[in-house]
């Protein structure tokens, strides 16, 4: 489905509290300040943000935001041409794949099983280093996170806040911090539950994240090729993790249209690799048993399958 960049996007800044407000009720009735998708009969979106005055933009002419205001979700305006639209309330998915960009976003199919694999929580402490344009740290804050974020480029920190600001209740702005820094080569601090890194070389920023999560603590890396995934697989041994696991998500809709069922011509295939692994356990003062990794490695030099972690453990 075609879906177009919200109108007013770029504009949005943390002064627009008050014409925002009600864009975060859980009213049934379109208000002013509301982001809205507007679907037409071939089921094409157009995204915009509703304002007095304002307009929208159609493949079959121009929707007046008048007429969205004080209507209720999922019914029928007409367009300037007297084409139906029905108004739905903007996901945060339909967001992110139309959202103001710096750097490109991580997308809801690789948004969900980060997610998931980070094994959130309510009031998790997440560290994030590469927010880009803050489709990942929107997500974590949506899901209940505490996120800090590190990011080495002002612009692109600029963009992800804003973009965070302008489809995350006000109440919850406090739950999101960005710092200028350099991931590879700073004191991340401590204290985190969780941390994830969507940088071009992660495994250089192994270090500083080891030491910053607890050892409960989990870790997912979005990296695009094969290259750096192999790079970090050999890394996050050495840097004290274990557990470590990837994969790629693939995407595919499909068209269902009476008897007729067949996959999509097009899909979402790859788009970058997800990588997770736990804090691996100190070994006990005195101790000759080996790590899990130690265990790995002398097995693989002996020509030995490793069966599990549990037959080492």
């Amino acid at each position: 489905m075609a879906l177009d960049r919200p109108e007013g996007a770029d504009d949005i800044t943390p002064d627009d509290v008050g014409e925002m407000a009600d864009s975060y009720d859980v009213g049934a009735i379109v208000s002013e300040g509301e982001l809205v998708v507007l679907v037409d009969s071939r089921q094409r979106k157009t995204m915009s943000r509703v304002k007095a005055g304002g307009s929208s933009h159609t493949h079959w002419g121009t929707i007046r935001h008048d007429d969205l205001i004080g209507i209720g979700y999922g019914q029928q305006v007409l367009s300037s041409k007297k084409k139906p639209y029905r108004v739905f309330k903007a996901t945060l998915s339909e967001f992110i794949y139309a959202m103001p960009r710096g750097a490109q976003v991580i997308y809801p199919k690789d948004l969900a099983q980060i997610l998931f694999n980070l094994d959130l929580f309510p009031g998790a402490k997440v560290l994030e280093s590469g927010v880009g344009s803050g489709a990942l740290s929107t997500s974590l804050v949506r899901a209940g996170a505490l996120v800090d974020g590190v990011e080495l480029r002002e612009e692109f920190a600029t963009i992800a806040m804003k973009n965070l600001r302008s489809l995350v209740a006000p109440e919850l702005w406090s739950k999101y911090q960005i710092r200028m820094g350099n991931a590879y080569e700073d004191d991340l601090g401590s204290g985190y539950d969780r941390a994830v890194l969507d940088l071009p070389e992660p495994w250089r920023a192994l270090e500083g994240v080891r030491s910053a999560i607890s050892q409960t603590g989990i870790l997912c890396c979005f990296v695009t090729n094969i290259t750096q995934l192999m790079e970090l697989h050999e890394a996050l041994p050495r840097s004290g993790f274990t557990l470590v696991t990837s994969s790629e998500t693939l995407e595919r809709e499909w068209y269902l249209n009476g008897r007729i069922a067949r996959p999509q011509h097009r899909m979402t295939a790859h788009s970058g690799f997800i990588t997770t692994a736990r804090v691996a356990p100190s070994r006990k003062k005195g101790s000759d048993l080996p790590t899990l990794e130690e265990a790995s490695v002398i097995a693989k030099a002996n020509g030995l399958i490793v069966a599990g972690c549990e037959e080492l453990s």
